[in-house]
C-alpha cells in the first residue's frame, strides 16, 4: 500500500509541475514569462531547503509523519485552484466548459499508451538493476544483470514506437488519435538534449545534497535527524543567491539566458567536488559552505532552464516542458540509485568484519539509511564507533565521488549550448550569420520566436564567429 501510494503521488506531482511550466508560459512573451516565473522558482526553491528541515524533525516524533503534512497543503490547493483559478485556465481541447463527463474519453483516446507502459517498465528496470547492484545482489549476478538489459532493449523499443506513431507512420495509422508522448522531433535542435542533461545534473546534485548531507552529519558527525535538517539550511541561501543571479540575468543584464545555465553548472560543479573532499577529510564547516554553493549552482539554473526550452520551442511547449520537468527527478533517482549502490558497497566491505549488533532484524548489522541503526551507533563503544564513523566518511565521500562525472557532463554540454534573448527586440533582422549556415537550414541566426531571440548554434562558437545580440 506505500509503494502504491508513493507511485500515485509520484504520477501526480509529476503532472502537476509540468502543467504549472505550462500555465505560466503560455500566451505571454518569454520577458512575461521570466517575470511569472521569478515568483515560482523563489517559492519551489525555498521549499527544497525547508522540506528536509521539516522532515527531520517529524522522523524524530514518527517517520510517517512526513507523508501526513502534504495533504492539508493539498487541500488547500484544491479550494484555491477552483476559487481563484479555475476561471483564468484556458479549456482543454476535448474537455471544456459545459462539457459531459463522456466528453473525457475523446480525450484519453489521444494518450499514448504503448509508449507510456514501455518508458515506465524501461526506466523501471534500469533503476530497479541499479538499485540492487552492489548492494542486494552482486552487480555480476541475475538479478542485476537481467533488469539492466532488458532496460537497454526497451528504451531503443521505445524510441522507434515513439518514431512509428509520427505522422503518416504504420503506427500512427493504426491509433490515428493518439499523439506520441516524447515527438523525436524535440531532438532535432541539440538544445532540447542540451538542456536535459543540465537538468539531470542539477537533479542529481540536488538529490544528492538533500540524502547524503544528512547521512554524514547523522553517521559520521553523529547528529540527531533534526539538527542534520538544519544542516540542510545552508542550502537556502545558496539556492536564494542561484535565483536572484538568474532573475538579473535574465530579466536585466544581459537579459539572455546562456550565461546563468554555463555559471550554474561550473558552480554547482566546483561546490560538490569541494564538498565531496570536505566529507573525505572531515571538515564539517566546509561541507555547510559548500552547501551554499552547490545551491546557488543549482538555483541559478531552475528559471534559465524553462525560459531556454520556451525559447527554442514555443510552438511545442507542453511536450518541450515535459521532457524537462522529467529530466531533472529522473536524474536524481538514478543518482541516489548509484549513490545507494556505492554507499552499501563501501560502507559494508568496510565493516564486514566488525562485531556490531543486530538492529531492527538487520542481520548485517548497522544500515545507514534506518533511523534505529543511526541512532544505535551512538550506544556503541568509543573505539567501535569511532570506526563505523570512519567507515560512513569513507562510504559518503565515495557515494559523491560516483556522480561527479554526471557534473562534469553538464559543464561539458554547455559549450554546445545555444543561447535565448528574453527581452523583445525591436529589430527582427539578423546582425551575422555563421559561415555555412544559411537561413533556410538550422538557423545560427537570432530568430524571433515570440518576443526573443535565438542562437541554435554553440553560443560561444558564435561569438567567436562575430554575431552579436540584437539591442532592444
Amino acid at each position: 500500500m506505500l509503494l502504491l501510494g508513493r507511485a500515485l503521488q509520484g504520477l501526480s506531482s509529476a503532472g502537476l509541475s509540468s502543467i504549472i511550466l505550462v500555465v505560466l508560459a503560455d500566451k505571454v512573451t518569454l520577458e512575461e514569462y521570466a517575470k511569472n516565473n521569478t515568483l515560482f522558482t523563489i517559492v519551489s526553491g525555498s521549499t527544497y531547503a525547508i522540506g528536509p528541515l521539516i522532515g527531520g524533525y517529524l522522523t524524530d516524533a514518527n517517520w510517517r509523519y512526513v507523508f501526513v503534512i502534504s495533504i492539508p497543503i493539498a487541500v488547500v490547493s484544491h479550494i484555491l485552484l477552483f476559487f481563484i483559478l479555475r476561471n483564468e485556465l484556458r479549456e482543454g481541447t476535448h474537455f471544456h466548459k459545459g462539457s459531459t463527463w463522456s466528453a473525457i474519453f475523446p480525450a484519453l483516446a489521444t494518450l499514448d499508451i504503448g509508449g507510456v507502459v514501455l518508458f515506465i517498465v524501461a526506466v523501471g528496470l534500469i533503476i530497479l538493476g541499479t538499485s540492487w547492484g552492489g548492494s542486494t545482489f552482486a552487480w555480476g549476478s541475475v538479478q542485476v544483470l537481467v533488469p539492466i538489459i532488458f532496460s537497454g532493449i526497451l528504451l531503443p523499443v521505445f524510441f522507434l514506437y515513439e518514431f512509428l506513431l509520427s505522422d503518416g507512420r504504420i503506427v500512427a495509422r493504426l491509433f490515428p488519435q493518439q499523439s506520441p508522448m516524447l515527438p523525436l522531433s524535440l531532438f532535432s535542435r541539440k538544445d532540447t538534449i542540451v538542456i536535459a542533461v543540465i537538468q539531470f545534473s542539477a537533479g542529481a546534485a540536488m538529490y544528492a545534497v538533500f540524502y547524503f548531507v544528512g547521512i554524514y552529519f547523522t553517521l559520521v558527525e553523529g547528529n540527531p535527524a533534526s539538527q542534520a535538517g538544519i544542516q540542510l539550511l545552508y542550502y537556502i541561501p545558496g539556492i536564494s543567491v542561484g535565483v536572484y543571479s538568474a532573475m538579473f540575468m535574465c530579466n536585466r543584464s544581459p537579459g539572455q539566458t546562456f550565461w546563468p545555465l554555463l555559471l550554474g553548472s561550473v558552480e554547482e560543479a566546483i561546490g560538490l567536488g569541494v564538498l565531496t573532499w570536505a566529507v573525505m577529510a572531515g571538515r564539517p564547516k566546509i561541507v555547510s559552505g559548500m552547501m551554499v554553493v552547490t545551491g546557488a549552482g543549482t538555483g541559478s539554473r531552475f528559471m534559465p532552464a524553462s525560459l531556454h526550452v520556451a525559447g527554442v520551442w514555443p510552438e511545442r511547449l507542453a511536450p518541450a516542458m515535459s521532457l524537462m520537468r522529467f529530466a531533472m527527478p529522473f536524474g536524481g533517482t538514478l543518482a541516489l540509485t548509484i549513490m545507494n549502490a556505492v554507499f552499501n558497497s563501501k560502507f559494508a566491505s568496510a565493516t564486514s568484519s566488525l562485531a556490531l549488533p543486530v538492529v531492527g532484524g538487520n542481520s548485517g548489522g548497522i544500515k545507514a539509511q534506518d533511523t534505529q541503526s543511526l541512532d544505535a551507533i551512538g550506544q556503541l563503544p568509543s573505539a567501535l564507533q569511532a570506526i563505523v564513523r570512519a567507515a560512513g566518511r569513507g562510504a559518503v565521500g565515495w557515494a559523491f565521488i560516483s556522480i561527479l562525472p554526471i557534473l562534469g557532463i553538464s559543464v561539458l554540454a554547455c559549450f554546445v549550448l545555444g543561447n535565448v534573448w528574453v527581452k523583445a527586440k525591436k529589430d527582427k533582422s539578423a546582425s551575422s550569420t555563421v559561415p555555412g549556415q544559411g537561413s533556410g537550414g538550422q538557423s545560427s541566426e537570432k530568430e524571433a520566436t515570440g518576443a526573443s531571440a535565438v542562437v541554435h548554434v554553440p553560443y560561444l562558437y558564435a561569438l567567436l564567429k562575430g554575431v552579436k545580440p540584437l539591442q532592444a
